[in-house]
């Protein structure tokens, strides 16, 4: 009888343990489903916002008209290199046009000069945005404590407002007189967006927002007079 219990207690112990890595195993097995699940969630929000920003950009750039610092919060989230360079090409294209197209009637003769002088002229463009948005980066990040400002941000919520503001400039100047009184008003109107897009993406106050807007003026001015100065000095 005893050798009998001793022969049935070494199997329960292993059926006891054989249950406890079964239980074990399973656990196992459902948190791994859980991450999962939750992996393929962000995954699936990762791969479906950048359509859904698609969708909605035009939706977007009507808030960003709005002279909001919060909007531009809200917005900056949105922000990806692929939406960036589709709407600089876009904003560079109509700025390249509006240029070019009152010498394409002397360009007609020569189609191959028109082309040329339209991919350079947005070129440059692309350069000079990225070289001036750069620059009151650089500037915002400096008046930052927080430093979480991301360039991708500021050139988002950048190209926000001023494509379509471009846009309704470019068919106004067409109207003599007024066209170039709108404008005018419309670049003041760019200058408090482009502010408040600064304040947003570097959360600082409005007046380093500002200072920071004014960064590339205040870099290139000084650069031009000194230019200007040897230039002249060169010429005596």
């Amino acid at each position: 009888m005893s050798m009998t219990n001793e022969f049935e207690k070494p199997q329960n112990k292993v059926q006891e343990t054989n249950q406890k890595e079964e239980t074990l195993a399973s656990k196992n097995v459902s948190r791994s489903t859980i991450n999962w699940s939750e992996d393929t969630f962000d995954w699936k929000a990762s791969r479906e916002t950048p359509g859904e920003n698609n969708g909605n950009l035009f939706r977007q750039m009507l808030q960003a008209l709005s002279p909001s610092s919060d909007n531009f919060v809200e917005l900056q989230s949105n922000a990806s290199w692929g939406l960036v360079w589709i709407l600089l090409i876009i904003s560079s294209l109509l700025t390249s046009l509006t240029s070019v197209l009152p010498s394409a009637s002397k360009a007609s003769l020569y189609p191959g000069s028109f082309i040329l002088n339209l991919i350079l002229t947005m070129l440059i463009g692309c350069a000079g945005f990225f070289i001036g948005v750069g620059i009151m980066f650089g500037a915002g990040r400096g008046f930052s404590t927080e430093k979480t400002g991301r360039f991708v941000e500021q050139c988002y919520t950048f190209l926000l407002f001023s494509l379509p503001l471009s846009f309704i400039s470019a068919l106004l100047s067409l109207i003599p007189f007024v066209g170039p009184l709108v404008t005018f008003g419309l670049g003041i109107y760019e200058i408090i967006l482009a502010t408040l897009a600064i304040k947003a993406v570097h959360d600082i106050s409005g007046g380093k927002a500002f200072l920071a807007l004014l960064s590339p003026l205040l870099l290139f001015v000084p650069l031009v007079i000194c230019v200007a100065m040897f230039y002249a000095s060169t010429l005596r």
